[in-house]
């Protein structure tokens, strides 16, 4: 095996998780709802680019073990993490391999969903050239790729922040050091300038942002490597498109959608073309990060998304909105709010669905069902929505397509895996139960990252189906007893007894955190 210093990801491995965006479930969604055809997420073929250990690609193949899956690394110490695993897991439908993108050829084969995320920006121009010619040349006729990067106009203040860093430790070699002193310096910075300068801002939020993930790998890959280049919008579709691409849109597509903006901003640039739309936005929303999805050339799009369209989906939210008490007999206004964005409606129908999509979380559900529920929660027949406009499908639809863009539905045509119930025996899959025992993060069946404390991770590990609530309180009673699971008082001190109400309390409220972030299978 290499020499890990002849890699900087060898040293610094990259945070190895799982990315939403990034599943063919979500690419087969966002294809089609553009017109497209892609390949059906049962029976596909995909190629991950920069795949570190397979902490993103890894739990797609568990997930979908009729496809074939196969990802690429320079980093050859994380391939070799990410092998262990997948023979651990005894999958056969994935293989990692220690490679370099330029290797890459038409001998590869075709692949129906290819994905580059964390790579683009931070690779000089050959490989970045190399990439979209890979995107050209392997994807399949009615392929998708996904490429994430660094974007302008937000990246401009981080800019700053990253040639502070690189200026300050240009004479220190160990990475680790490296990542100490560049954060010293921020945090100097940010106490010693004017808080009202746009400088002095920038220093205090990347500061605030740093401490809340405590994330050093982000640290020094993003700000202390030799490579980082941001791109505007335009840029990026220009260089696709000068290899035979074209811009899908933005695989996330919470704010994107120029109606949600107030009428000033909706006139002006609503009738400019979806690239140069989205530009504006950035430039208003000051983006700094963007995850774009590319297909053909000459695959023919449709950009109306119609609400006829959403009939055919499943719809479940993104995450649990804040909101108000809500009535759902009356057509007062709510506001339900997720992070960055928000939906404000009075429709009846809506509402009762919502709220409905809320006690099921993180489930979803087809279209049909979702509707007849709201109906027989508000008290209303199929006959009785003819005499009612807010209570008919196309209503609904309307709504949860303007819920989509607004960041409150995720919708896909295949739906993830869910168990509602743990049942007298839970039961997580082996990937989990096997990252329980490796770390702190687990994947779930939305194709997210769940953070685990250690009484979480003692209780995900005997979750085999073999293992009822009294034999995990018996668990995990013994572990404290013997000191792998230490409980702290308020004082920080070591709690000697822990009551037996208190661990099962405990127990019972991790099995409902693994039956909420979607573990059970």
């Amino acid at each position: 095996m290499a020499d890990p210093k002849d890699n900087s990801y060898d040293v610094v491995p990259y945070i190895d998780k799982p990315f939403h965006f990034t599943h063919p479930r979500h690419l087969e969604t966002m294809a089609t709802l553009f017109g497209m055809n892609p390949k059906p997420i049962g029976e596909c073929r995909v190629l991950e680019l920069g795949c570190a250990g397979g902490g993103n690609i890894i739990p797609m193949a568990v997930d979908l073990p009729d496809s074939r899956f196969l990802g690429i690394d320079l980093s050859e110490y994380q391939i070799g993490q990410g092998q262990e695993v997948i023979a651990e897991l005894g999958v056969d439908n994935i293989q990692l391999r220690h490679a370099n993108i330029l290797d890459i050829d038409e001998c590869w084969g075709q692949f129906d969903y290819i994905i580059c995320h964390g790579i683009f920006s931070w690779v000089p121009g050959e490989v970045r050239e190399k990439i979209l010619k890979i995107c050209r040349d392997n994807m399949a006729p009615q392929g998708v790729a996904f490429i994430s990067y660094n974007t302008y106009p937000g990246w401009h203040n981080a800019k700053i922040i990253r040639d502070l860093m690189l200026h300050h430790v240009k004479h220190i070699d160990d990475p680790r050091e490296k990542i100490n002193q560049a954060k010293s310096v921020l945090a100097f910075m940010a106490n010693s300038s004017n808080g009202n300068t746009a400088t002095g801002r920038a220093y205090r939020e990347e500061l605030a942002s740093m401490d809340k993930t405590s994330n050093n790998s982000h640290v020094f890959h993003e700000y202390l490597e030799q490579f980082n280049n941001p791109f505007y919008l335009h840029e990026f579709v220009s260089q696709a498109e000068s290899h035979g691409l074209q811009y899908l849109s933005n695989a996330n597509l919470k704010g994107t959608l120029p109606h949600l903006y107030p009428p000033e901003i909706r006139d002006a640039i609503a009738p400019l073309p979806l690239v140069e739309q989205e530009q504006y936005l950035d430039f208003i929303a000051g983006t700094r990060f963007r995850r774009s999805l590319l297909c053909h050339a000459e695959v023919t799009l449709n950009r109306s998304i119609s609400d006829k369209q959403i009939a055919n989906h499943y719809i479940g939210l993104t995450t649990i909105p804040e909101h108000p008490p809500v009535k759902i007999n009356n057509d007062r206004e709510v506001a339900f709010k997720v992070e960055g964005g928000s939906m404000t409606s009075g429709n009846r129908l809506f509402k009762a669905t919502t709220m409905y999509l809320k006690e099921i979380f993180p489930d979803s559900v087809g279209f049909d069902k979702l509707y007849q529920t709201g109906m027989s929660r508000l008290g209303l027949s199929s006959e009785q929505a003819g005499n009612d406009p807010d209570a008919s499908p196309d209503v609904l639809a309307g709504q949860i397509l303007i819920g989509m863009f607004s960041g409150l539905f995720r919708l896909s045509l295949s739906p993830p895996r869910y168990v509602g119930k743990p049942g007298k025996c839970p039961t997580v899959g082996l990937l989990p139960r096997l990252q329980a025992s490796r770390g702190d993060s687990a994947t779930s069946q939305l194709h997210t990252p769940v953070k685990m404390g250690e009484v979480m991770r003692h209780v995900v590990r005997r979750l085999d189906g073999k293992h009822d609530r009294n034999d995990l309180v018996r668990g995990v009673r013994e572990a404290v007893e013997s000191g792998e699971i230490v409980v702290n008082a308020a004082n920080g001190k070591k709690v000697q007894r822990v009551a037996d109400s208190d661990i099962a309390a405990a127990v019972d409220k991790t099995l409902k955190q693994v039956t909420e972030t979607g573990l059970l299978s």
